[in-house]
Formats: structure tokens, C-alpha cells, sequence
């Protein structure tokens, strides 16, 4: 190959490797994904006594962690639970956009003796998020509580609810609570007769927990289950001649593989408003999975379709290094950059003077007088195009 034809063959591909390679050590690092904390379950196992009053338990998360969500589970069937919702340490209100640090779980005892559940609260440690409770608005007379909100740029990872609670009146019936739309998390709920007065006191309330931090949601379809028939029969207390049918279901769920279940939810199918429903169990069963176990009674066996909605939460990636270590004009960046442009320029010259003194042992011997040889040789790189920007 001539001399000419190789520098104008090689030094392309050289300068074009060569400056790929200035360019990825001025460029940030590679991305990862970031650790989102080691999530951890705190339960603990209440007991209570017959009361006509509601009682609430609280289980909150260690110093540094954040929470998640939270929820109950190993409830008798004669416990009502009338709030399941993210609260301060002292199972108080927490206000809007404040960190909650606990989980609280209000129950009414429906029989006379005593009772247990197992509160839980979802809390995550050691990892880049922040946690942050809303509450949703008033109902003002509306048949359905409005959701709660997380605000843009934030996260949902899980929800509950509360129910207020009067002596003469009761409390709403609750038959879901659960995840709607992207970042909102509603509560179904419906008044018995006798029970309109509820609506002008707040009668229900949707609760939210939202996240800022490197993460995103993951989307997952619906676990579906049926509430199982189980044998037919009379219920004591119940108008005489009438034989209800007792329902049971059960379903657990668990996001993809390296997604966090941060929260799940519950609801009822279809004519939910024509059964009495009793959620025994809607919280984390692991950190990894969430349950919902329903029992109810009917008057017939129709199908009682149910609908569990797990909240899955993914890391977002991230740099490796902090982003002031990882711009271009940044020191170590700077210099290794230069070095290699001055590499490039020592090669160029090189290359240069193997072809001139190719070009000098093959130019002929005058045999007389003077010979003039001009030649011009043209390339696209020169050295004196690699300047170091100030």
C-alpha cells in the first residue's frame, strides 16, 4: 500500500477511536439501578376485650425507616374494622404532605367476648425515598368518598381508609379500598337505612401514601377470586325462616421479579351493596406478598367476584457516581481527556515522519542541474485543530 493511501486509510479510523474514547471518559458514568432499602414487616398481635366502643392499635416503623403501607390480618369474623390508615407514632392524624411514621387500625367487637388481629405496618429502610400521607376531601353529601390525590412528581405505594364511627348510627360499610388511577387511592364505601345522617359527618376518608425518590410504579393486572360457598345455614338473630349462606375467598399477590409490593387493595364485584362483607385480613402477609381473605353472607349462591390489586414499585437507575464527579469539565474527566488528545497528536506526527522519509528514499538522483519536485498532500485532521477549551 503507498504511503498516502495508508495514512489517508488509517489515521480516520485512528482519530475516530481515539476521540470515542476521550468522549466516553468525559461522559458520566454508567447507569444502575438504584437500592431502594431492605423493606421489613412490623406486626404485632392485638387482643380486646368486648366493648361497645371502637379501639385502635398502632404499630409504627423503626427510627430511619420510611412507611409504606400497612393493614391487618388474622381478624375473627365477628371484628369489624372501621379504619385501616397511616397515622403519626401515637396513631394520630398526620397532616397533609407530613411523614407518617405508623399504621393504625381501628375495630369494633361485634360479640361478647374477646377478640384479636394481627396489625402490620410495610416499612422500608436504608433507601433513597421519602415518604409523605394525604388525605382525600370531605364527601360534601356525595354516595361515594372522593379519593385521595398523591401529588405529581410523587409515587403511590399504598392506601387505606377510615370510617366515622356514631353510637345511635354506625359506621359506613366498607367493601373496598384500593388503588384508582395512577397516583389516587379510593375507598368504596355504602350507607345502611337509617343512616343519612353519616353523610354531614365526614362518614368516610380516603387515605394515600406518596413517595418522592428514584422510583416508579409497575404496571399489574387484578388478582380475581370468588368468594367460595360454604354450607348453607340459618343465622341466629336473623328473621325467622331465613337461611343465609356463609361465602369465603382468599387471595394473595406479588409483583414481578425486582419490583417492591409496597401495598395492595381490595373490592367487591358486582351487586356489592346486596351482601355484608367482613375483610379478615388486607395487609402484608410477607414484604414480598399481600393478602386479602373476605367472608360474607348471602341469601343465595350467586357468584361473589372480588378483585385484589397488588401496588408494585421498580427502581429507577440512576448514575454511579455523583452527578458533580461526572461532568465533562470535571477534573480527573478533564485531564484524561487531554491526554489522549495529546496522544493522538504525538501518533499524527509520527505517522508523518515514516511517510516523508519513505517519500525521501524513493525521489530520484538529479544527474545534472536542479530538479524541483513540489507535491501537496492533503488531509482532513490537523494538529493544530486540538485545542484545549478554556
Amino acid at each position: 500500500m503507498r504511503p498516502s493511501a495508508f495514512l489517508h486509510t488509517v489515521l480516520p479510523l485512528l482519530a475516530v477511536a481515539v476521540l470515542h474514547s476521550a468522549a466516553q471518559a468525559a461522559a458520566p458514568g454508567t447507569s444502575v439501578a438504584i437500592d431502594l432499602g431492605e423493606p421489613a414487616v412490623r406486626s404485632r398481635t392485638v387482643a380486646f376485650g368486648p366493648t361497645a366502643a371502637p379501639q385502635s392499635f398502632t404499630v409504627g416503623c423503626a427510627p430511619g425507616e420510611q412507611l409504606l403501607s400497612g393493614g391487618y390480618g388474622d381478624a375473627d369474623p365477628e371484628v369489624r374494622v372501621l379504619a385501616s390508615h397511616p397515622t403519626d407514632d401515637q396513631g394520630g392524624p398526620v397532616a397533609a404532605g407530613s411523614q407518617p411514621r405508623a399504621w393504625t387500625v381501628t375495630v369494633l367487637g361485634l360479640r361478647q367476648s374477646a377478640g384479636s388481629l394481627r396489625v402490620s405496618a410495610l416499612c422500608l429502610a436504608g433507601g433513597e425515598v421519602t415518604a409523605a400521607a394525604f388525605a382525600g376531601p370531605p364527601a360534601d353529601g356525595l354516595p361515594d368518598p372522593p379519593p385521595a390525590e398523591c401529588p405529581s412528581g410523587t409515587v403511590r405505594s399504598g392506601g387505606g381508609y377510615a370510617t366515622a364511627w356514631q353510637a345511635r348510627l354506625g359506621a359506613a360499610v366498607v367493601s373496598g379500598s384500593h388503588p384508582v388511577g395512577e397516583r389516587g387511592w379510593a375507598v368504596d364505601a355504602g350507607l345502611t337505612r337509617g343512616q343519612a345522617a353519616l353523610r354531614a359527618s365526614n362518614w368516610a376518608t380516603a387515605y394515600a401514601v406518596c413517595l418522592t425518590g428514584p422510583v416508579q410504579p409497575v404496571a399489574v393486572e387484578d388478582v380475581s377470586f370468588n368468594l367460595d360457598t360454604l354450607a348453607r345455614e340459618c343465622v341466629p338473630g336473623i328473621a325467622a325462616g331465613v337461611c343465609l349462606v356463609p361465602r369465603l375467598g382468599v387471595a394473595t399477590a406479588h409483583c414481578p421479579p425486582g419490583a417492591l409490593t409496597s401495598g395492595g387493595g381490595f373490592r367487591a364485584g358486582d351487586a356489592a351493596g346486596q351482601r355484608q362483607y367482613s375483610v379478615a385480613e388486607d395487609g402484608p402477609s410477607a414484604y414480598a406478598t399481600w393478602t386479602v381473605r373476605v367472608s360474607a353472607y348471602t341469601t343465595d349462591a350467586a357468584p361473589a367476584p372480588m378483585r385484589l390489586t397488588p401496588v408494585c414499585l421498580f427502581p429507577v437507575a440512576a448514575p454511579d457516581a455523583p452527578v458533580g464527579d461526572l461532568l465533562p469539565d470535571s477534573g480527573a474527566s478533564r485531564n484524561q481527556a487531554l491526554t489522549i488528545v495529546g496522544l493522538l497528536a504525538l501518533l499524527l506526527l509520527a505517522l508523518l515522519a515514516v511517510l516523508a522519509l519513505r517519500r525521501g528514499r524513493r525521489r530520484p538522483t538529479p544527474v545534472g542541474g536542479i530538479e524541483v519536485v513540489v507535491r501537496t498532500v492533503r488531509t482532513r485532521y490537523r494538529t493544530d485543530q486540538y485545542r484545549e477549551d478554556g
